[in-house]
């Protein structure tokens, strides 16, 4: 359930295991704190029992597991809600300047790009320092081609037929 790439997954019952994973999860979660309660409660009354030996599982106390459990809980959920709120704050913020660009005359929204937009020709810089075309900017600028390039005459590349003699040899 932690591998993020799943909810890209392509192929047979993609659906079907997410749509269980959910079902789990929000039935742990509604299930898991009534659930601890309880087992802190049979602890309890196992301890008594018992004249007051505590109960142990892997070397640690039932109840201390139970309350280093509920802190993990605990922070996991306050990491989630701070990330949230810097996520809000940065969606706010993003709003704020939006409205203050709107307010300088520039659309939100409006994409910007290094080029200029299509079917605009470009501004032509000129090397010179006085601002003058230099002569291969200037026949550039003349130049009387535009569309596509010149068709050959139709027999311009073909090679003539060999002669009697050049057959001969």
């Amino acid at each position: 359930a932690n591998d993020p790439n799943r909810l890209l997954a392509k192929g047979a019952g993609v659906a079907r295991r997410l749509l269980q994973e959910e079902r789990l999860r929000t039935t742990i979660e509604k299930d898991l704190p009534r659930m601890n309660k309880r087992l802190r409660e049979m602890t309890a009354a196992w301890e008594e029992e018992h004249a007051g030996e505590r109960l142990h599982y892997d070397g640690a106390t039932i109840v201390s597991m139970l309350a280093a459990q509920e802190e993990d809980d605990a922070r996991i959920e306050k990491e989630e809600k701070a990330r949230k709120e810097a996520e809000w704050a940065a969606k706010k913020a993003a709003r704020e300047e939006a409205k203050g660009l709107q307010a300088k005359g520039v659309r939100p929204g409006a994409r910007y790009s290094n080029g200029p937009r299509k079917g605009t020709a470009p501004a032509r810089k000129s090397a010179a320092p006085d601002g003058a075309l230099t002569p291969r900017e200037q026949h550039a600028v003349n130049s009387p081609r535009k569309g596509p390039p010149a068709k050959f005459p139709p027999n311009a590349f073909v090679t003539p037929a060999p002669t009697a003699k050049e057959n001969h040899a």
